[in-house]
């Protein structure tokens, strides 16, 4: 997403948090208790998911801090928010941290979908 080079420990720190947060999703709609906001909050799952947000977030917030030195995309973002301020600085970091989870989860969630359904259904891996 831009010129820095990150380290192992970013890249590796992300991709924990990003499998983290997917795992802490399927576990969110796996047990029906869990979809109501206050008892997941109070969870162990709703702890580590504030976690692994939080983790997302700081990411996030890095890029920013990098392309505010090195201005592309994020660039643009960052001079509309600037100019006009459209976007806080909170909004932008969400925007970025979308963005990079997007592009990373839907393909590991559509395979993800795609193993649990073959799993529940062994009469359709023999077709």
């Amino acid at each position: 997403m831009g010129e820095k080079k990150l380290c192992d420990e970013e890249k590796t720190n992300y991709i924990k948090n990003i499998h983290g947060f997917q795992n802490v999703l399927q576990l969110h709609l796996k047990r029906p208790w869990l979809r109501l906001d206050w008892i997941f909050k109070l969870s162990e799952p709703g702890r580590r998911n504030k976690q692994f947000c939080q983790g997302i977030r700081e990411f996030g917030e890095m890029l920013i801090k990098d392309r505010q030195k090195n201005m592309v995309y994020m660039d643009r973002l960052i001079k509309e928010s600037d100019n006009n301020g459209n976007f806080t600085h909170d909004e932008m970091i969400d925007e970025v941290s979308a963005m990079m989870a997007a592009g990373h989860e839907t393909s590991t969630l559509t395979f993800t979908w795609f193993l649990y359904m073959m799993a529940r259904n062994p009469e359709k891996q023999v077709e």
